[in-house]
């Protein structure tokens, strides 16, 4: 397991050892500015958002970063979509985008900015639903706005489905995880 700046790894020893080692070869950014969050693929890569770099690398098992895309603020994490497209959440620049990792290119970058009852604070978590929507974690650590929600579910078309509205028995949430209810 890797343990470093908030963010943890659960893998078998050995792999985590392994990633360790090349993660401390990640270049320029300061230990707050690194990473909170590795996502490994199907492919054996690791997709990585730096946060001190506004950029997310995928690399190899080896330490090869393979792609390197810009995408601004201060990413948190990734996920993957159904398609094998990227869904980064920007943080601080209060949006997240959709990248290709074929073309290394931000294909769209969603921000709540034109809806006036709902506002993206720190976006850090985002989890893509099959039918197209996206839920997030609307963290509000840094921002004076307690008002805004802490989880917020939109559709394909950016529109608000639902949120999770501030309460004084949750402070704060960056993470989210869609648990599937049995049958």
């Amino acid at each position: 397991m890797i343990r470093q700046a908030g963010a943890v790894l659960d893998a078998p020893d050995r792999e985590a050892a392994q990633l360790g080692q090349v993660l401390e070869r990640v270049d320029g950014v300061d230990v707050h500015g690194q990473f909170r969050q590795i996502l490994p693929t199907p492919n054996n890569t690791y997709i990585i958002p730096l946060m001190g770099k506004g950029e997310v690398i995928e690399l190899t098992q080896s330490g090869e970063v393979i792609r390197r895309v810009k995408v601004g603020g201060n990413p948190f994490s990734a996920k993957l979509t159904g398609d094998g497209r990227w869904i980064v959440a920007c943080g601080d620049a209060h949006r997240f985008v959709i990248v290709d990792p074929l073309t290394q290119l931000v294909k769209d970058s969603v921000s709540l900015s034109g809806n006036t009852r709902v506002s993206f604070l720190f976006v850090a978590e985002p989890h893509c639903y099959r039918n197209g929507s996206v839920m997030i974690a609307n963290w509000r650590g840094h921002s004076k706005d307690k008002t805004q929600p802490q989880l917020i579910e939109i559709d394909s078309n950016n529109r608000v489905l639902w949120t999770l509205e501030p309460s004084s028995e949750i402070a704060n949430i960056s993470t989210v995880f869609p648990f599937k209810a049995k049958r």
